[in-house]
């Protein structure tokens, strides 16, 4: 048996590895393209139902994050174009109140109708809000997801590995600052390849932030994306 030249072999090896590199930064590419892609939502409003994706809490005190997707829920809700408001999000370490609690807390500020507002606290990750929300808004006729819009696309992809194939979703509106925008828009790429490459099956690990954020009025940090 003939052994290859060593020339031979390192074309080879090196173009073996030209080609693993093209490969992974077209998967990156198109990583970006897909979150892009949901930067506007895929909803078609009116939907009766809205669930608002939590993000971290000071205490009791609600992130920059949390107020965004608060806010464009209550919007949403005055001008009648989703009736009901699902709060998801568990109690992150250190807080006193669950996320979903502060959430409902902030809504009733803004004038939602207790009655029309519904609550998911035991969720720590998107997968865990997908999951424990469902079933709740099983009577819903439709279903928009409310968070950051670099978040919507591994929300609705999530979804459909689960199974919820008709959840749709609107973005909050954005950060003030397009640096930490861009921190998050980074973080949620590798977050979002590693559910689309199913990662999560392999360690069993779910990523569990996208950026931090800080709230400039306490200079605390904020876990922003789950």
């Amino acid at each position: 048996m003939r052994l290859l030249p060593r020339k031979k072999i390192w074309r080879r090896l090196l173009w073996g590895l030209l080609i693993a590199v093209i490969l992974c930064l077209s998967t990156v590419l198109m990583t970006i393209v897909i979150i892009l892609s949901h930067f506007s939502g895929t909803a078609q409003l009116p939907s009766e139902c809205g669930v608002v994706f939590g993000a971290a809490v000071y205490g009791s005190r609600p992130s920059m994050a949390v107020m965004r997707r608060v806010d464009r829920a209550a919007d949403l809700y005055r001008e009648r174009r989703i009736s009901k408001i699902f709060v998801t999000g568990g109690k992150g370490n250190g807080a006193r109140l669950s996320e979903a609690a502060v959430m409902r807390t902030s809504l009733l500020s803004e004038n939602v109708s207790p009655a029309d507002i519904i609550i998911e606290d035991k969720a720590r990750s998107t997968w865990e809000n997908l999951l424990f929300t469902r079933p709740l808004t099983a009577g819903c006729t439709s279903v928009t997801g409310i968070s950051d819009a670099f978040h919507l696309a591994r929300i609705e992809l999530l979804a459909r590995r689960q199974g919820w194939n008709t959840i749709r979703t609107w973005p909050a509106p954005r950060p003030e600052s397009s640096q930490l925008e861009l921190k998050g828009f980074e973080r949620e790429v590798v977050a979002y390849l590693y559910y689309a490459l199913r990662l999560d099956r392999i360690w069993n690990i779910a990523p569990t932030a996208t950026y931090i954020e800080t709230d400039t009025s306490s200079n605390t940090p904020s876990v922003l994306v789950n």
